[in-house]
C-alpha cells in the first residue's frame, strides 16, 4: 500500500472515530425523548442500547480500517470495501429520519468514501 493510500485509509478511521465520539455525545439527551414511557417498560434503557450500537460498530470498523492501513497483508481490500457499508447504511437511515440538515450523516459517508478511495 502506497503512503497515499495508507494516509487515505488512517484519515477514514479518524474521521469514523470522530463521528463514533460525536454520536455518543447526544447519548444524554435520550432521557427526557422518553421520560414517563406508558406501560412501564424502561425506554430509557432500550434507547441507550440502541444509540450505543451504531457508535460501537463504526469503532471497529474504524480499528479494523487502522489495521488494513498498518497491516494491508493481515486485511485484504474486500474487507475494507464490505466494512465501508455498515457507516453508509446508517447513512441512508439517518438521511431518513432526521434530513440532509444534520451532520452526522455526511460524516460517515465521508469516511466510507475515503476509506474506498484508500483501496481503489
Amino acid at each position: 500500500m502506497t503512503g497515499r493510500r495508507q494516509a487515505l485509509l488512517l484519515a477514514a478511521a479518524l474521521l469514523l472515530s470522530a463521528t463514533s465520539a460525536f454520536h455518543m455525545t447526544g447519548l444524554g439527551m435520550i432521557a427526557p425523548l422518553v421520560a414517563d414511557p406508558p406501560g412501564g417498560w424502561n425506554y430509557v434503557r432500550i434507547f441507550e442500547m440502541l444509540w450505543i450500537g451504531p457508535a460501537f460498530a463504526w469503532a471497529i470498523v474504524a480499528v479494523i480500517w487502522v489495521m488494513a492501513a498498518l497491516r494491508p497483508a493481515v486485511v485484504s481490500r474486500p474487507v475494507v470495501l464490505v466494512t465501508a457499508l455498515i457507516p453508509l447504511g446508517f447513512a441512508a437511515a439517518l438521511f431518513v429520519v432526521v434530513g440532509f440538515a444534520f451532520p452526522g450523516p455526511w460524516m460517515l459517508i465521508a469516511a466510507s468514501v475515503t476509506a474506498i478511495a484508500a483501496k481503489r
